[in-house]
């Protein structure tokens, strides 16, 4: 019977990567030379803690230091892989974001990580989203450009209207964040707006007021604020309208 130690070695010995004696005498001064021991190389060993280093060295993860807790402690903040986005015949913005099960506390500390600003309102909205997080469900996001409404039609109550005609639908309040955490500043601009606003079923403030999450890059940008917005409020063509369309799916 083959012992699981053997498998390992036999398992080393045909993998293309050798840890060469060059290689680990690195590794063992720069252990040493930032104060490591033993036990951050058993770290290292353990579980997916090896995979967080290799996310950072690609770029697909960002180190941050987390203040908080006042320990110091260093945490992998791991970015969503950048995705594309599409244009119908009408200028409309098309794109997918799958959901990552984060609660309204989650996602406020999360963005906050992220280096993403979150005005006071926000906050409050968060702390009153009644509708559960989900995970793993992708939404299907259509934005209707401002710039493509007439000035006129440029209203919530007529937006609403003539998105239900075109059997768009109202995302889930998560969206808003996701929208957020996946595009830049500089992909808005690329996108030629200034804010996505995402038309969930408005989440009302602790004064009562009617808010809708919007993300946006005025002010030194990287915001996600919450708009105070009634039926009748009108909005500058700068922006864009978030939806979504019924192809929602759970991934496996």
């Amino acid at each position: 019977m083959v012992s699981k130690l053997t498998n390992r070695k036999e398992h080393a010995m045909n993998s293309e990567f050798v840890l060469s004696q060059g290689a680990g005498q690195k590794l063992e001064f720069a252990v040493v030379r930032n104060d490591g021991t033993s036990e951050d190389i058993d770290y290292l060993s353990t579980g997916e803690n090896f995979r967080a280093v290799t996310l950072l060295r690609t770029g697909k993860a960002k180190l941050a230091l987390v203040t908080e807790t006042g320990n110091g402690e260093l945490v992998i903040s791991t970015a969503p892989t950048p995705i594309a986005w599409t244009l119908d015949d009408e200028g409309n913005i098309h794109f997918t974001v799958t959901s990552n099960g984060l609660t309204r506390e989650q996602w406020e500390e999360h963005l906050k990580r992220r280096g993403f600003r979150l005005g006071d309102w926000t906050r409050n909205v968060f702390r009153r989203a009644s509708d559960s997080p989900t995970n793993g469900v992708t939404y299907h996001v259509v934005v209707r450009p401002g710039k493509k409404i007439k000035d006129s039609d440029r209203i919530t109550k007529k937006i609403r209207s003539d998105a239900s005609k075109k059997g768009w639908l109202k995302p889930h309040w998560e969206v808003a964040c996701l929208i957020r955490d996946t595009f830049t500043d500089e992909q808005l601009e690329q996108m030629d707006l200034w804010y996505i606003v995402t038309m969930h079923e408005p989440i009302k403030d602790s004064g009562g007021d009617p808010r809708l999450l919007n993300s946006n890059r005025f002010d030194g940008g990287q915001w996600l604020i919450a708009d105070f917005v009634r039926p009748g409020s009108e909005w500058d063509g700068d922006g864009g309208f978030a939806f979504v369309v019924p192809q929602v799916s759970a991934q496996v």
